[in-house]
């Protein structure tokens, strides 16, 4: 899946920096999974990355993740962990990584939002709806 319309009139896609959402929303490692559950109702996002205490991100939990593991299967989301239920194996972009490597990784990753992150830190998300809004001429804001 290529993303050549920025290339068009010349115009290289802009990096991951100035689309991204800073201060993202995340939940600790050892916050409860009621708080989960609190956080991700306050925000669009579907998912949320969970950080370790210097900041590393750890994992990704999704709404998915606290139905299915724990809703479903009866446990109390107070008495487990945002680190024992997170997917790990982040799929992740740098803030210099180009949108269209960003729209490529959703694509490939069947996901809507990613954390960027440098020196392991998370610095920001970009979601699919980030990107289309920068998108030059009809259809996109830019």
């Amino acid at each position: 899946m290529g993303h050549h319309w920025w290339k068009q009139d010349g115009v290289e896609a802009p990096r991951a920096r100035t689309v991204m959402r800073t201060n993202p929303a995340y939940i600790g490692e050892d916050e409860s999974l009621l708080d989960v559950a609190e956080k991700l109702a306050g925000t669009e996002a579907g998912e949320i990355p969970v950080c370790g205490p210097g900041g590393d991100v750890l994992g990704m939990l999704s709404q998915r993740d606290v139905i299915a593991k724990v809703v479903v299967a009866g446990i109390d989301p107070s008495t487990v962990t945002a680190r024992e239920v997170a997917t790990g194996g982040v799929v992740a972009i740098r803030p210099n990584d180009r949108v269209n490597v960003a729209l490529q990784m959703m694509h490939e990753h069947g996901v809507d939002h990613l954390p960027v992150i440098e020196h392991r830190q998370l610095v920001g998300m970009i979601a699919m709806r980030d990107i289309i809004d920068h998108i030059p001429g009809p259809g996109g804001a830019a």
